[in-house]
């Protein structure tokens, strides 16, 4: 379970349930800093797609949601490979291609951040949920289901998932 971050007057913390009672934690940036990088330490790769695929899914996915935020840096292709455990040309491969997205910036230090343009990010996420329903659509028609049918899917199953929110 991820720690919700709220910002609350200018400052950043966490909000805890004391019996019935809620208390806003105002955290330093370096436990705010702490909290955003944990995301990396999560991520797990499989064996059926390339690594570098699955990461570029990974970085984009951690931006469109917020995870990463506009403007946010993030770590060298160095520290990446090695918060992975991963090959650093791997990561290179799918920062040029995030790059090329304008999704992350490049400096020449080395160093990459997410681009500061929030409408862009909003964007392709909106891009990005498009494609989705028209795949799902697609593969659906491909099954023999209607446009009802699809949709009538979707909603009864949605019910039956525990989907994930930010507030769990």
């Amino acid at each position: 379970m991820r720690d919700l971050l709220i910002q609350n007057q200018g400052h950043c913390g966490k909000v805890i349930n004391i019996g019935k009672q809620f208390f806003f934690i105002v955290l330093s940036v370096d436990v705010i800093k702490k909290i955003k990088s944990m995301i990396y330490d999560e991520w797990v790769f499989h064996d059926v797609e390339h690594i570098y695929l699955q990461l570029i899914k990974k970085i984009r996915c951690a931006i469109y949601s917020g995870q990463l935020s506009a403007g946010e840096k993030i770590p060298s292709v160095r520290e990446m490979a090695k918060i992975l455990n991963i090959n650093p040309n791997t990561v290179m491969r799918a920062y040029k291609i995030v790059s090329n997205d304008k999704l992350i910036v490049s400096y020449r230090n080395g160093q990459y951040s997410v681009t500061t343009d929030e409408q862009y990010i909003a964007k392709k996420r909106e891009d990005t949920a498009k494609v989705l329903c028209c795949s799902y659509f697609d593969n659906m028609f491909a099954l023999g289901f209607s446009k009802d049918e699809a949709i009538r899917f979707i909603q009864d199953y949605s019910k039956r998932l525990k989907l994930r929110t930010n507030l769990q």
